[in-house]
């Protein structure tokens, strides 16, 4: 139990207090914070084992599991998850890091009940570099914790400048945006870009350090909430990423996670702007990507490399281990294929084949076409070269037509409003970038959102706007469409899939 563990017990009284004299308490509180120096100091200089950070990591957790867990300040919460973070980097064995990641998955629920309940006394940069740590240890909000998070995280609070300049980690409250999928409103993005504008300054001078893991991220960040970087941004982020790469041979390197990531972010960003930057960095990064970072990444834990004997042995907890690494690997070759594919590239890898799941909203609505008279074609739901399944097709006059059903929490980004409710608005990067792919592959593409779903497939006057839409689809040269029905008036229309970056409305 920590210090502050016991000082917030009830009756419990700090021995300094009966001190009688301030002097007395003053060179006390110095010794202990002497000696508080020398531990950390100790710990720096002789290092922790990996089961000694073990151990320290499953206590914090361990402490959430007594009854005087409710009384755990914020401060302690989050000293809980950020300290955990920090230790699992420093553990050097897999096997070890894996155990702790299990125990903190088992407790995780507990912890984020209480830093729910005290996210008032939470400042909302804590409430950031909490949800950094959440991505470190490979978690992500409860659905129902997502909106309360948001409330409480106030960019105007977050960013201002004399904090940006004291506190680096700041920068990770973008991070937070994109994982979320939470659009950010123009007044975070000037502050933001100008925060981080000046940390990739410092750290192109030598300053300070920005390690892969930040540019990756960074980048990933635009990427998924699909919106372009300012040109000066741009360019000092592909010069650090440059630097990385001429000591590629040394420690400072950029994993194979990492590269994938940055492939696929610059393809993204490509496939929206049409800068030669990103094209120019993907040709870099390109250079060092081999089918070896796929297999080095995949050595340890795959079912490939387990005999049949040791197949059969696998308990029900290690199979889900290796699924969720293996499902990992899946998203690196993804990502590694389709970028090559947008950008020309011969792919190191082949694509990994995909488990398509089939909603029953999605059979509702080709049902809807089928019995409007549509002729639903069974033969083309595949797109080869990206191996990518669309939801059905139609066959309208010989020309094959895709349609793709999207509900609002795997293809949109969410926004809050001015009345300060969380709304879908736009697609995110990721849909962006796979429709920019069938676009350029010559596909006739349309993009049905929910609520148009739902009138087609459940409104009294469907038949109406079916007919309507059927001309609409046989007079339109292929493309990529999203459709529109306006509620009021039911006028349906076929309008030209934005590819292009999200724009700002003043905040």
């Amino acid at each position: 139990m920590s210090d502050d563990d016991h000082e917030n017990q009830p009756g419990f009284v700090n021995p300094f207090a009966r001190a009688t004299t301030a002097a007395i308490e003053a060179q006390m509180a110095a010794a202990i914070n002497i000696a508080k120096q020398t531990l950390q100091i100790s710990e720096i200089w002789l290092g922790l084992t990996d089961n000694q950070l073990e151990n320290r990591i499953l206590d914090r957790w361990n402490s959430l599991l007594s009854k005087r867990s409710q009384k755990k300040s914020a401060k302690n919460l989050r000293d809980i998850l950020l300290d955990t973070a920090a230790d699992l980097k420093k553990i050097q064995d897999e096997q070890v890091k894996q155990r702790c990641k299990e125990f903190i998955t088992e407790n995780f629920d507990r912890w984020e009940t209480l830093f729910i309940k005290k996210l008032d006394s939470f400042d909302p940069n804590d409430i950031c570099r909490c949800l950094w740590a959440y991505n470190e240890l490979d978690r992500k909000p409860l659905k129902d914790s997502v909106n309360a998070l948001i409330e409480h995280v106030n960019p105007s609070d977050i960013l201002s400048r004399e904090q940006a300049t004291r506190d680096k980690r700041i920068i990770k409250t973008f991070y937070f945006y994109a994982i979320n999928e939470l659009r950010p409103p123009r007044s975070f993005m000037d502050r933001w870009e100008s925060a981080i504008k000046e940390d990739m300054q410092k750290a192109l001078a030598g300053e300070i350090k920005m390690n892969t893991r930040q540019l990756t991220n960074f980048m990933w960040s635009y990427a998924k909430l699909a919106i372009e970087p300012p040109d000066e941004i741009i360019s000092i982020w592909q010069q650090l990423v440059e630097k990385k790469f001429e000591k590629y041979n040394k420690s400072d390197v950029f994993d194979p996670y990492e590269k994938a990531t940055i492939l696929w972010s610059c393809a993204v960003l490509n496939s929206l702007t049409m800068r030669t930057a990103f094209r120019d960095t993907a040709k870099l990064v390109y250079k060092y990507i081999t089918i070896e970072d796929i297999k080095k990444a995949s050595r340890n834990g795959l079912f490939q490399n387990l005999s049949p004997a040791e197949l059969e042995n696998l308990d029900e907890e290690e199979i889900k281990k290796r699924d969720k690494k293996q499902s990992g690997i899946k998203r690196q070759m993804r990502q590694i294929y389709t970028a090559c594919l947008w950008f020309g590239f011969e792919s190191p890898t082949r694509m990994p084949a995909s488990t398509e799941i089939t909603s029953n909203k999605e059979i509702d609505l080709k049902n809807a076409f089928d019995q409007a008279g549509f002729i639903i074609d069974h033969s083309h739901s595949w797109i080869a070269e990206m191996t990518h399944k669309t939801d059905f097709c139609l066959n309208v006059n010989g020309r094959i037509v895709r349609i793709e059903r999207d509900g609002p929490r795997s293809h949109f980004l969410r926004e809050i409003d001015r009345n300060g409710e969380i709304v879908f608005r736009g697609y995110n990067g990721a849909t962006r970038f796979q429709t920019a792919l069938m676009n350029k592959l010559g596909e006739y593409v349309i993009r049905i959102p929910r609520q148009e779903s739902d009138i087609l497939s459940y409104n009294e006057i469907s038949s109406e706007i079916m007919d309507r839409l059927g001309r609409i689809i046989a007079n339109h040269p292929p493309g990529v469409y999203e459709l529109d029905i306006d509620l009021e008036t039911m006028d349906v229309s076929l309008n030209q899939f934005r590819l292009n970056p999200l724009r700002f409305e003043a905040a």
